[in-house]
């Protein structure tokens, strides 16, 4: 068995762990946040005045999506989804504007 002294130790640890927490920070949840949405006009396309495609990335929640990544003159980035399951363009994109 556990001496006193080690008995002792055990419950100060148990006391002073809580205290070496700190609380995590809070995410926004799926749709929120300060991204603003752009809605695509048509569903087959892509607008001519979103620029030109700078980068296609992948995230590994979207297993056949594409993120089509496009920059407009003025350095503006606009974000597609590209599902090749489906072969659509998701009708919501991300607008990112540069200042």
């Amino acid at each position: 068995m556990l001496s006193p002294v080690q008995k002792c130790l055990v419950v100060m640890v148990l006391a002073l762990l809580p205290l070496s927490c700190t609380k995590m920070r809070q995410w926004a949840g799926p749709g929120q946040g300060n991204v603003a949405f752009e809605t695509l006009p048509s569903k087959d396309s892509i607008p001519l005045k979103w620029g030109n495609l700078v980068s296609v990335t992948t995230s590994p929640a979207a297993t056949y999506g594409f993120e089509l990544w496009f920059q407009d003159e003025q350095g503006n980035l606009r974000m597609a989804v590209y599902d090749l399951l489906t072969n659509t363009l998701h009708p919501n994109a991300r607008f990112i504007p540069r200042r």
